[in-house]
């Protein structure tokens, strides 16, 4: 990772998502270590996703207390903080 950013970052994904495991794959060949919850396999976890961001889509990226969706649109934004 060659930058870093102050925000508080979580990436909600569904196991057996395919755009999610795109953006997983990003995470893996750039070194960003973020905190990732499966929110398929958890259930509490789902239902939090769902109340705070209005959708149940994945992958879902928390940004401090907002959520960005769509798995190119994450891809740019985590670019943008770590690569660029």
């Amino acid at each position: 990772m060659t930058k870093e950013t102050d925000q508080k970052l979580t990436l909600y994904i569904g196991a057996s998502c395919g755009y999610c495991h795109k953006v997983m794959h990003f995470l893996s060949n750039n070194d960003i270590d973020i905190p990732i919850v499966d929110v398929w396999s958890d259930k509490a976890a789902f239902e939090e996703m769902k109340k705070l961001s209005g959708s149940t889509q994945v992958p879902c990226l928390k940004i401090d207390d907002t959520y960005m969706l769509e798995s190119d649109d994450i891809i740019d934004q985590l670019a943008e903080w770590f690569i660029a």
